[in-house]
């Protein structure tokens, strides 16, 4: 199947990003990966992301390859030492890098390791006004420094693409893999009420046959449903942003407490509960929705679908019936590797999290 991922990671990031400032005196501007906008959700989710280790460097990328704050410089004269720190009000603490810039006249994207304060990224719920500070000096000089002021996101803002002046489309749905998290408290008292159904004895995953499996999925979707779970339609972003498509997606402890979900959210709280069995889960997204497949063996030759928003009205049945004619009706597209239809993708969770993507950590959930 094919997953999309952050493609080519690095050069997203560079294709990307927006030249804030422009400066009179040393040739330099602020570089943003999201423009003006700050994503909590993008800066913790990939905070331990794995670029390609076969992909070649950019020569003129320098620090981290996965920044998405720095200063893009010309370089004054042959061997300039630059030194780059990026600061914020409440987000960034203090971060420096110095780097050599090789030829004169040449332009570098520098990108210091930036020290978010990460509790506080995940307790953004509500957009507000942050300025970013930026300060560059050449060998060892008085420094210039630039601010600008940007939008920090809800953390349930998850970009899922980016569209580029040029009129490429940069597929982000691996972002969806964030919003999974088999490691919530939640998960085990969800599985703990399907253990005391008696509809399942044990939960033994891989272990048992592929009737087995789908057994144990359906005890965890019978205890949703006891729950009296309600569609949501609810995808809004927090802030409108014309070049990055996102949409609103509620974290698991959320979409309990409340007992709702939209396609997205009821998908990734179950892939959370199943990644907790063992079970290997991936997002499917067809035009304007996603639902839920999970493998029903270890070797991978079989899966099922579930239609997930029809948790509060069918059985678990009825749901995988739907999910499968779903997938079978958008099978061409979902699995042709050439498609350059960006409504079309397959996340493997497991995959993801190979790669380096975290699930976002709710505080007060620990």
């Amino acid at each position: 199947m094919r997953v999309n991922f952050l493609h080519l990671v690095c050069g997203l990031m560079v294709s990307s990003a927006v030249c804030l400032t422009a400066g009179d005196d040393l040739e330099w501007s602020i570089v943003s990966e999201f423009g003006t906008h700050l994503y909590p959700s993008v800066i913790v989710a990939t905070a331990t992301f794995k670029p390609d280790e076969d992909e070649e460097p950019a020569e003129d990328v320098l620090g981290d390859p996965m920044g998405m704050l720095g200063a893009a410089i010309v370089a004054p004269q042959d061997d300039a030492k630059v030194k780059v720190t990026v600061e914020s009000d409440k987000l960034i603490k203090p971060s420096s890098i110095t780097v050599d810039l090789p030829e004169e006249g040449k332009e570098y994207w520098v990108y210091p390791v930036l020290r978010y304060d990460y509790d506080t990224l995940l307790r953004v719920r509500q957009p507000f006004p942050e300025v970013v500070s930026i300060k560059v000096s050449v060998d060892g000089g008085e420094p210039e420094e630039k601010q600008e002021r940007m939008v920090a996101r809800s953390v349930n803002d998850c970009p899922f693409g980016i569209m580029h002046e040029d009129g490429d489309y940069t597929p982000l749905d691996v972002m969806f893999a964030a919003y999974v998290n088999e490691n919530h408290p939640i998960v085990d008292e969800i599985l703990s009420e399907a253990l005391n159904s008696g509809e399942v004895e044990a939960f033994a995953g891989y272990q048992g046959d592929a009737d087995a499996v789908l057994k144990e999925m359906e005890a965890v979707w019978n205890v949703l449903k006891r729950r009296g779970f309600s569609y949501s339609s609810i995808t809004q972003p927090s802030v409108y942003d014309d070049s990055v498509y996102a949409q609103h997606v509620r974290l698991i402890g959320d979409s309990v407490k409340t007992a709702q979900a939209n396609c997205v959210d009821g998908t990734v709280l179950l892939a959370s509960v199943f990644m907790k069995l063992g079970l290997k889960p991936f997002l499917v997204s067809i035009p304007g929705h996603m639902f839920l497949g999970v493998y029903l063996d270890d070797e991978e030759s079989d899966f099922a679908c579930i239609e997930t928003t029809m948790l509060s009205s069918s059985t678990f049945e009825e749901a995988v019936k739907a999910g499968n004619e779903s997938f079978r009706e958008h099978e061409d597209g979902l699995l042709d590797e050439d498609s350059e239809n960006p409504s079309y993708s397959l996340v493997d969770i497991a995959e993801a999290r190979q790669v380096g993507v975290l699930p976002l950590r709710e505080p007060g959930s620990e």
